[in-house]
């Protein structure tokens, strides 16, 4: 049964929709020719691969930057999750702390299928800890607009898809 997948562009915010019997083995072939970091962001089995494939091409063309690649934006990826059903899961070994300072947006994910959109209000590495308050709500999430939070440094993501793969861990 082919897949459709997900390949996520690092540093360049694009994703390729495509089909593949192998996602994995697809993600390496594509790799090789990229200047670009590539990860599998999802991938889901269907009888009729090619019918979703061509539906997700016409549902994304104002967002086709060519090819098959595509710049979504948050609630794009968050959509997409919740209709696949697919969990990213927790990605312990991607994660790091990043350089934010107090004042900048970022993103967090209480479950992997929905985003936050939060301001930085405090921001330590040394302690490994961040203070954010919502801004906006991609999703059901948790927490309303305006609450704020403390987390673990590498919860709190300037890249929505790294929000949505590191989910925070209460």
């Amino acid at each position: 049964m082919r897949k459709l997948y997900l390949i996520y562009a690092r540093n360049v915010g694009r994703v390729k929709i495509g089909l593949s019997d192998d996602p994995v083995k697809r993600l390496k072939q594509l790799q090789t020719g990229s200047p670009v970091q590539l990860e599998l962001f999802a991938f889901r089995n269907y009888q009729k691969a090619k019918v979703k494939e061509v539906e997700l091409h016409e549902r994304f063309q104002h967002r086709r930057v060519g090819g098959e690649w595509f710049e979504l934006n948050p609630k794009d990826y968050v959509d997409l999750l919740k209709e696949w059903d697919f969990d990213p899961g927790i990605h312990f070994t991607k994660r790091t702390i990043e350089i934010i300072d107090a004042g900048d947006t970022a993103f967090i994910s209480f479950d992997s299928k929905s985003l936050c959109r939060v301001e930085v209000l405090e921001y330590g590495r040394a302690k490994n800890s961040a203070s954010v308050k919502i801004l906006e709500k991609i999703g059901r999430g948790v927490g309303k607009i305006g609450d704020s939070y403390v987390f673990f440094a590498d919860e709190v993501r300037k890249d929505p898809i790294d929000a949505l793969v590191n989910r925070v861990t209460m």
